[in-house]
């Protein structure tokens, strides 16, 4: 295949930017032309509706067409990309469900270009030319942003070498929570910049990696950084997409001090190029009202020999819930051929989402449709991209093929199809999220098994296999995976850093805080390494070293809210509740929704006796997680405590129910009902029942648990039951040095000698 012919087809395709199947024929005898037809009166109505949103000054194509002269120059161009179907951009074939912003020429419109490139191409009136859109005076499809945020300093991309993926950080200055509507993207060359992803950083991870090269950003996928889409969006640009004007309902939320994160896939044009692109916001006042959930349908099970056409890839998903199909992105590379998404309902009745027949990697979209897409549970999705690696292929980059394989480099092939969905309610996108994952995690080790077969001392892959393992509780396999890929590569501190947090889940903590302690010494900046060191330090009782690794880990990310709420548990260990209070405060300022925040608060609202305060936070941090049994918990014990003792109660039930096995909670309650001053309240059968129950979970040897059940026998009238528990009670508070509890246990014990049973005072 010569060379020449890829250079040849990204010409033809810029000249509009996305390629689509070829419409039928229309020869000019076929419509009712003009006699004369001419610039001025028929072509720049068409140009400046269809062409010169891409076709401008500063514009991603390679010419410009917004004056006469400049179309007049590149008519036969114009003439044969339109009669050939490559003009306008337009990838989907026409289906029964239509998207937004659908672009085609009319056969009265293609023939009036052809039958002026061949007739001298005449100006005729140019006094009153239809005004040109808003994007070919200031770059933007939607008019001026509300917040334009450019990149801080320009990017010198070099004269040649491969593809690069290159990232840059913005912040974002903004003064309080934004709802953004949507977003566009001004590349500046867009001839370099292929396509683009936008994501938000609520760290500063992003921008700690940012310039550690002495160049503007980081190279790679995101590596070792926390951006990720805002919920529910997926924000992307390509040469030739159509700004999208956002969906109500489907805002999504910005906080200040987020940084933008900017992926720009760059493409070497032979020349020194200097790239500073901008992202234009669009806010809105209106929260988000809709649930939002973007599900992939894809495999990294791609083997592609040299010289096969229509090669397969497959995947599909069942839904468990009821959905609205929004729109969807296909995305494959250079030998991508057709891409088919589709939906086959329980009925066994097979919708065809989209078909695309002519893929080009050059010119990808987002399409949505006009009207959302119902489709009830049980409907499988499926998607389908055939491949075509043989030298026929005029978009195959390789001269001569050669065999390819999954991966994210232009070189390297992919077979996505990212679909948009909206659920009902929250816990139809819970149902979602976790039956997805898994479809996701089996997928992804299916994939990377296939993969190391194919590359088997690839680090990457081991270490993704071993994070899907892990994710699934396969630890051993997991681990033996993470050790592999050290072997090859013993700087590779993902693999190291997902080791430790496997055998710290084993209970291993001395190997956890050894090997998170091996990560930062090569990476110092690692926040997930100095946050978990930390949670092992607080566990292992090292207060000092949790919480100075704990400030430094909010000195690099100061919005790391769970770090703010475990600093301020480990100062209330420290006996330091005082300092506590602010770091509590501070991680709910972050993030209003922090459960554990609001039941750390509460506590110390207890402990300075403040039960209205506490009790706000308890129910507040229950409205936020129903199932935080803790916060139930401590709520029930301040309800008891100031007299609503049958509500306190059942909010100890509830919680003990949600975590069956915690046997101080069965304890506390069985106490309350034995003990509580108030007839109504106390239930000894219960008391027994409850109280038996949490001596069982904890080996008959819990001192705390033993006291419990001593004081439920006497309330049923059991004493010499009691006597013999209590007794037992003293002996394992002794042996645990408990002088304390071992008093407090004597002086119940002398009640039971006594006959009597043991009551709360008043």
């Amino acid at each position: 295949m010569p060379k020449g012919r890829v250079a040849t087809a990204v010409v033809l395709v810029a000249v509009g930017s996305v390629a689509c199947a070829a419409p039928e024929s229309n020869p000019e005898g076929m419509v009712d032309l003009p006699e004369v037809v001419t610039y001025g009166d028929h072509i720049a109505p068409i140009i400046a509706e269809n062409c010169a949103m891409c076709h401008r000054p500063g514009g991603h194509a390679p010419f410009s067409l917004v004056t006469y002269e400049e179309v007049r120059l590149q008519a036969s161009a114009l003439a044969a990309a339109t009669a050939n179907g490559r003009m306008p951009p337009w990838l989907p074939a026409p289906g029964e469900h239509p998207f937004e912003g659908e672009r085609s020429l009319t056969a009265w419109q293609i023939a009036a270009i052809g039958k002026w490139t061949h007739t001298n191409t005449l100006a005729g009136d140019t006094s009153s030319l239809p005004v040109l859109p808003e994007a070919t005076r200031n770059g933007w499809q939607l008019g001026e942003p509300d917040l334009v945020l450019s990149m801080p300093e320009s990017y010198t991309l070099g004269p040649s070498g491969p593809d690069r993926f290159r990232n840059f950080v913005i912040p974002v200055d903004i003064d309080r929570p934004r709802y953004v509507r949507t977003v566009d993207l001004d590349p500046g060359d867009g001839h370099v910049v292929h396509h683009a992803m936008i994501m938000i950083d609520p760290t500063h991870s992003s921008r700690r990696r940012s310039g550690q090269d002495s160049a503007p950003g980081f190279d790679g996928m995101f590596a070792g950084s926390a951006a990720r889409p805002p919920d529910g969006s997926f924000l992307g640009w390509t040469p030739g997409k159509v700004a999208d004007e956002g969906t109500e309902g489907l805002a999504w939320r910005l906080e200040p001090g987020t940084d933008i994160v900017l992926q720009l896939h760059l493409q070497p044009r032979g020349y020194e190029q200097e790239v500073r692109a901008a992202v234009g916001l669009y806010f809105t006042d209106e929260p988000p009202t809709r649930l939002s959930f973007w599900l992939t349908l894809g495999s990294r099970e791609i083997d592609l020999p040299v010289g096969q056409r229509n090669v397969e890839v497959v995947d599909s998903y069942v839904l468990p819930v009821d959905v609205e199909v929004f729109g969807l992105y296909p995305h494959a590379h250079y030998l991508g051929e057709r891409i088919q998404g589709t939906a086959t309902l329980p009925s066994g009745e097979m919708v065809s989402l989209l078909d695309v027949p002519r893929w080009n990697f050059n010119q990808q979209d987002f399409y949505r449709f006009v009207e959302p897409v119902q489709l009830p549970r049980g409907t499988e999705l499926a998607m389908r991209i055939s491949f075509d690696n043989s030298a026929d292929n005029p978009f195959n980059p390789n001269d001569p093929p050669r065999p390819v394989t999954y991966g994210p480099a232009s070189g390297d092939e992919m077979a996505n199809l990212f679909v948009q969905l909206v659920v009902k309610d929250s816990a139809d996108l819970n149902t979602l999220s976790q039956d997805f994952g898994s479809k996701y995690q089996r997928d992804l080790e299916r994939g990377m098994r296939f993969l190391l077969e194919v590359a088997p001392d690839t680090v990457s892959y081991m270490v993704e296999l071993g994070q899907s393992l892990q994710s699934r509780g396969v630890l051993e396999e997991a681990k033996i995976w993470y050790r592999r890929a050290l072997e090859v590569d013993p700087s590779y501190q993902l693999a190291r850093y997902n080791l430790a947090t496997a055998v710290e889940t084993e209970g291993d903590l001395a190997s956890a805080s050894h090997l998170y302690t091996l990560v930062i010494d090569a990476e110092p900046d690692n926040v997930p390494a100095l946050y978990n060191l930390a949670a092992v330090q607080q566990a292992e009782g090292d207060l000092n070293g949790a919480i100075l690794n704990y400030l430094t880990v909010i000195d690099l990310e100061p919005t790391h809210a769970d770090a703010l709420n475990n600093l301020g548990n480990a100062l209330v260990e420290a006996r330091r509740p005082e300092d506590a209070l602010s770091y509590y405060r501070r991680a709910l300022t972050l993030n209003p929704n922090h459960a554990d925040a609001h039941n750390n608060l509460a506590n110390l609202f207890m402990g300075s006796d403040e039960p209205d305060s506490a009790m706000a936070h308890y129910r507040r941090a229950i409205e936020i997680r129903p199932s935080h049994s803790l916060a139930r918990f401590n709520l029930g014990r301040v309800l008891v405590e100031h007299g609503d003792a049958a509500a306190g109660v059942a909010e100890m039930r509830t919680s003990v129910e949600i975590e069956p096995d915690w046997y101080i909670g069965w304890a506390t309650l069985a106490w309350t009902l034995a003990t509580y001053p108030d007839e109504a309240i106390r239930n000894p059968a219960r008391a027994i029942e409850f109280a038996q129950r949490a001596a069982g979970l904890s080996g008959n040897a819990h001192p705390v648990v033993l006291d419990a059940l001593a004081a439920a026998f006497a309330s049923n009238g059991d004493f010499e039951r009691a006597v013999q528990t209590a007794e037992r009670a003293i002996q394992f508070a002794a042996s645990a040095g408990e002088t304390g509890l071992v008093r407090r246990i004597e002086g119940r014990l002398a009640y039971y000698q006594r006959a009597e049973p043991y009551i709360v005072p008043d």
